[in-house]
């Protein structure tokens, strides 16, 4: 068997019907795919258990609550497959996703790691945004260069396909939250692994207000500070430092000695809540958060509404969210 699907999935009744049947309706048939129910009390393992008198390729692994980190890595454990692809239970897959990622690595044999772009939808599963990131991460040149420049991979979680041994060889996921994924990357390129692209939007990445995307984007573009602070410590051959060390070092610290840390998180964390505002045609909020942005940064800001402009009117179905956003 060449692909196993990996989702886990903790009381996720509003969209997991819609995830899973993106998946079963894949163009590509063979596949498993594990779901794991970490200890879920709504609704979900009635959900779980209908899909699964459907589906012969569905196996259900229920128990206590573990986390995500935990819970994919006991899926990945027991999956056939050669390569894992990944989707979360509130996020939904193109029809023809893997069949694309499939084609790409076959032709492409070198990646270890192949990820998407993404649209962004709301909580009706409308999209609002496409966001094309990254653009210049696709051959071997591409990593090296990432690499030489101290800079961390960052591709959609629920997008990528990777291959297990090598997830296998740098030990899997680590309990951090939130940011698993961004600590498997870091130490997947530091191990040479390949990561790629490709410049299609695959999956569909639900980006509603009650998601992680929103209400934990502040602590979890700190938590890319701390997990790229620890990236440069192991290349410097230092000891890694937790994260409340990390975070005390920061909130305690003059402003102004940190200041370009908390710039690039607070300006990241407003153009996402702009872009919501945005998406909803809430013009209040747009413009609140537009001062809040010129606030952080003038220039970056106005630098970034000229990209959005031109992207917009490049493009008459879809908004275009840029790399920075």
């Amino acid at each position: 068997m060449k692909i196993s699907v990996v989702m886990s999935v903790y009381n996720g009744e509003d969209f997991l019907a819609e995830a899973i049947e993106s998946v079963l309706n894949q163009s590509y048939k063979d596949f498993e795919f594990i779901i794991v129910d970490d200890g879920s009390t709504d609704s979900t393992p009635r959900i779980l258990a209908k899909y699964q008198t459907l589906d012969q390729r569905i196996i259900i692994d229920s128990h206590a609550n573990m986390g995500l980190a935990n819970s994919l890595n006991r899926a990945i454990d027991t999956a056939k497959g050669e390569w894992i692809a990944r989707i979360d239970a509130d996020d939904i897959m193109m029809p023809n996703r893997l069949e694309e990622q499939l084609r790409f690595i076959e032709a492409n044999p070198e990646v270890d790691v192949v990820a998407t772009w993404v649209y962004y939808i709301d909580e009706h599963s409308k999209v609002f945004r496409l966001l094309d990131f990254p653009k210049d991460l696709v051959t071997w040149e591409d990593n090296q260069r990432y690499f030489k420049e101290n800079k961390g991979v960052g591709v959609i979680h629920p997008s990528v396909m990777y291959r297990k041994a090598s997830f296998l060889k740098v030990g899997g996921y680590r309990n951090v939250n939130p940011g698993q994924d961004t600590d498997l990357w870091f130490r997947m390129q530091e191990r040479g692994l390949m990561f790629a692209v490709i410049h299609k939007p695959l999956t569909k990445y639900r980006a509603s207000q009650n998601s992680i995307v929103i209400s934990q984007k502040l602590a979890q573009r700190y938590h890319y500070q701390w997990t790229l602070h620890n990236m440069l410590r192991r290349r410097q051959g230092l000891p890694e430092i937790g994260k409340k060390e990390f975070m005390r070092h920061i909130l305690s610290s003059p402003f102004g000695k940190n200041f370009a840390i908390h710039q690039e998180v607070l300006f990241r964390h407003f153009s996402k809540k702009a872009i919501l505002a945005l998406s909803r045609k809430n013009n209040l909020l747009l413009i609140l958060y537009a001062c809040v942005l010129f606030i952080i940064s003038p220039i970056k800001t106005l630098n970034k509404i000229l990209l959005q402009m031109n992207r917009k009117n490049r493009s008459k179905e879809t908004l275009f969210i840029s790399e920075d956003f």
